[in-house]
């Protein structure tokens, strides 16, 4: 689903927030005023997908390739090698800081957050081997926890704000692959486990309650460029390694809709 659905359903979960939070107000707000620090906690999920490719050089022994991971040709033999997506989803919380400057209606500040960030996928393709028997590849990746710095740009309306946001963003990617050749028995495995930084956009909508409280959805597009583990060599499985080496790599896009609980100071 492209990212914008996704700020689509944090701006309508933010309708339904700003119903019910005018409904818990019994008293009318006086006029607010956002300036000031703020800490909070957040909470949420997160959804996204992972490009994995796997690759063999040619060498002395003409090791097959790769198999293919296109849909539509999933049981070929692929000589450049093919990328392939897959779902990654998970839990996110932790707590997010900041500073928020306002004139007039118009608010400029900068925040900060780290969070409990699980992002978790995998796949296994298979496909008939040139000579006989079947490859199986089996890709995977997990994240731990998520950094972001960002400035934010918004509007006012008295107890209200709405944002936008853009920044830096760091995690760690963790990937592992299998593979299984089961007509010569030939195995390879490979893992990583690198911090990788990137970059994150979003937005979202706060309601002010009294005592410098604030509830607030917010929607992030966190995106990560490839990792890749050391070159790998495939082996017979009884032992001896052929000659030809193995390139893996694999990234993440993630989307987070999330709701906030701050205090401002």
């Amino acid at each position: 689903m492209p990212p914008f659905r996704y700020f689509a359903v944090s701006l309508y979960a933010a309708g339904v927030l700003c119903v019910t939070t005018t409904a818990f107000a019994a008293q009318p707000q006086p006029v607010y005023n956002w300036t000031g620090w703020y800490i909070g906690l957040n909470a949420g999920g997160n959804w996204g997908s992972s490009k994995t490719s796997t690759t063999f050089d040619p060498g002395p022994n003409q090791f097959p390739i790769i198999i293919s991971y296109d849909a539509a040709a999933l049981a070929t033999i692929n000589p450049v090698g093919a990328p392939s997506r897959f779902d990654t989803s998970g839990f996110t919380g932790g707590i997010h800081g900041g500073y928020n400057w306002q004139s007039g209606n118009f608010l400029a500040g900068g925040e900060i957050d780290f969070d409990y960030f699980r992002s978790a996928g995998s796949q296994t393709r298979t496909g008939p081997y040139v000579a006989g028997g079947s490859l199986s590849i089996t890709s995977s990746l997990s994240t731990e926890w998520l950094f972001t710095a960002r400035p934010r740009l918004g509007y006012v309306y008295n107890n209200w704000l709405v944002y936008a946001t853009g920044g830096v963003a760091v995690t760690q990617l963790k990937g592992s692959w299998s593979y299984l050749e089961n007509f010569n028995n030939i195995v390879e495995s490979a893992s990583v486990s690198s911090t990788k930084a990137g970059w994150v956009a979003g937005g979202g909508i706060e309601s002010g309650l009294s005592g410098g409280v604030t509830l607030g959805v917010e929607y992030l597009y966190v995106s990560f460029g490839d990792v890749s583990p050391p070159t790998s060599f495939p082996a017979f499985a009884g032992g001896g390694a052929l000659s030809n080496p193995v390139h893996h790599s694999v990234d993440l896009q993630a989307n987070i809709v999330r709701a906030r609980l701050t205090q401002r100071f």
